[in-house]
């Protein structure tokens, strides 16, 4: 799983910014697909792509096992 960026366009305010999905690699037909699985959001709070992925991590594994892996947790 990976955290992958959608570029937006705001027709309004003529703004373009960047949202974030947590996506699912997968093959069919030997041909690779991207399944969304949550939209995150700006994630304006996380500034590095570190960060980023750290999240992706998080919530993999928390689908995967139910577990916690944040600091502390």
């Amino acid at each position: 799983m990976f955290i992958k960026p959608f570029q937006k366009y705001n027709k309004t305010t003529r703004e373009r910014y960047c949202v974030y999905k947590l996506c699912e690699g997968y093959r069919r037909n030997g041909q690779t697909h991207h399944r969304i699985i949550i939209g995150f959001g700006k994630l304006e709070e996380l500034e590095t792509v570190e960060q980023k992925k750290l999240l992706a991590t998080c919530v993999e594994e928390l689908i995967a096992n139910g577990g916690n892996c944040l600091p502390g947790g």
